[in-house]
């Protein structure tokens, strides 16, 4: 079954989370379990360090990551966490309203981004959805052009045994003249 058909039926979910606030931790993982209708297995790390070495280990389904912490902050820690994560995909979570955050977030590799404050088990649901369903896609996108890449390298050697051929009657065409 894929991830995506996963998503759709609402199987275990394995959650990585990065926040340094314990209240603002059980929060979510709380929000969590509202929003997903199967068990979810949430591990919580206060650095960044200390997710790098879990997920050297092990690939969550999803991680969800706070921008300010004790070893990094800001965007900083979107792209450790994305250059870690794997195929996982990374949902940014901030307390800061600042709209510029989201923008830089999805450009360092993040699936979304959402704002504490306003965040509710019904957002977060669909905000996880969604970034297991875009991973998903992102990972048929890669498998896809790696076939193309390829199946055009087989071409390109083809062609190449195709110019020879075609030049060797040429050539002993021009030895008989």
């Amino acid at each position: 079954m894929t991830m995506l058909e996963q998503a759709d039926s609402s199987p275990a979910l394995d959650v990585a989370l990065l926040e340094d606030d314990a209240v603002d931790a059980e929060l979510l993982c709380r929000k969590l379990r509202q929003a997903w209708s199967a068990d979810v297995q949430v591990s919580v790390f206060s650095k960044v360090a200390q997710l790098e070495q879990a997920l050297d280990r092990t690939c969550p389904d999803v991680v969800f990551c706070d921008l300010g912490l004790p070893d990094a902050q800001g965007i900083e820690v979107v792209e450790r966490v994305v250059s870690s994560a794997g195929q996982a995909p990374v949902v940014v979570l901030t307390g800061n309203d600042d709209p510029t955050i989201p923008v830089r977030a999805l450009r360092s590799g993040a699936q979304d981004c959402l704002t504490k404050d306003s965040l509710m088990a019904e957002s977060l649901g669909r905000a996880l959805r969604y970034a297991l369903a875009r991973s998903f896609a992102d990972g048929q996108v890669r498998r896809i052009a790696a076939e193309l890449r390829e199946a055009n390298g087989e071409l390109d050697q083809y062609a190449g045994f195709v110019a020879h051929d075609l030049r060797a009657p040429i050539r002993t065409a021009r030895l008989f003249t």
